[in-house]
């Protein structure tokens, strides 16, 4: 009869083998974890590669045949997922590092010692910018800083308050400095910029940037590249109060931004849509 050798001292295997037992013999296999002949088997370290398995954020420690995850301070988590501890209301700062944020702009009152920009000190520590702009790049925000733009003069008297202009010099007279004008030599108080191309309505050849002229664009101040005007009355459908009206003179007696020409006034499900544009006149759409 065949004698099963793994019965005494693990048939001669590795204390981490398996011994397995054949026919007049028997096999050593190590196991998971270990590497070798079986008959010596030594640990694997699993956090050499890819930590592990073990998450970003985390620290792979090896043990005998396998590893352990644990989240770095800061996080929290099993180890395999590490998510960042969230400083509470009222401070800032990131994981456990946290300082009192006063303005809750999410920037704390002093300087922290992790590395994210949150733990940066709050510029303007009790008035929120959560944006922490600096003109000047003196240290102060913008949204508390006297002179933010450190030309030597007080910004309620800058005509151009985050642009360096000592001159303050105002070509067109409009209040707007030249060097922050954007229209420097045409008068526009509003400095109104439709496209946001950096170019004022005033002096823009192309107020919405569709690639037409507003000389010959029936929608100067509303992007429409296919012109299209459904009552043919020079008002692009995207312009037009009264797009299926005919209503050359945009009369709108209201002033409720709906013209004239289709302005009854009723409005059967009370959407505040009326009848003559409501898509669904009877059954309200909030």
């Amino acid at each position: 009869t065949d004698v099963d050798e793994c019965l005494v001292a693990n048939g001669g295997c590795d204390a981490n083998a398996l011994c397995s037992n054949t026919p007049g013999s028997r096999d050593c296999t190590c196991t998971s974890g270990f590497t070798g002949n079986g008959l010596a088997c030594t640990d694997v370290d699993e956090c050499l590669v890819a930590n592990g398995g073990c998450h970003a954020n985390a620290q792979c420690t090896n043990t005998a045949g396998s590893r352990t995850c644990s989240c770095l301070a800061g996080y929290t988590g099993d180890g395999q997922v590490c998510t960042l501890l969230q400083c509470p209301v009222g401070f800032a700062g990131q994981g456990q590092d946290c300082a009192q944020d006063s303005d809750l702009d999410g920037f704390p009152d002093t300087e922290l010692s992790c590395s994210s920009k949150y733990c940066r000190k709050d510029n303007c520590v009790n008035r929120p910018n959560s944006g922490q702009e600096d003109a000047d790049g003196d240290g102060i925000g913008d949204a508390c800083d006297t002179d933010a733009d450190g030309d030597g003069l007080l910004d309620t008297s800058d005509n151009c308050p985050l642009i360096a202009n000592p001159g303050q010099q105002d070509g067109d007279s409009d209040t707007h400095g030249d060097v922050c004008d954007n229209c420097p030599v045409v008068s526009n108080p509003s400095q109104n910029d439709v496209d946001g191309d950096g170019a004022g309505d005033k002096c823009d050849d192309d107020i919405d940037n569709d690639g037409l002229l507003n000389t010959a664009d029936n929608c100067p101040k509303t992007a429409n590249g296919n012109q299209a005007d459904g009552d043919g009355d020079g008002f692009g459908d995207l312009c037009d109060n009264c797009p299926q009206h005919t209503n050359p003179g945009q009369e709108d007696a209201d002033e409720d931004l709906l013209g004239d020409a289709c302005d009854d006034n009723i409005d059967s499900d009370s959407d505040g849509v009326e009848d003559s544009v409501d898509n669904c006149p009877n059954v309200a759409q909030w």
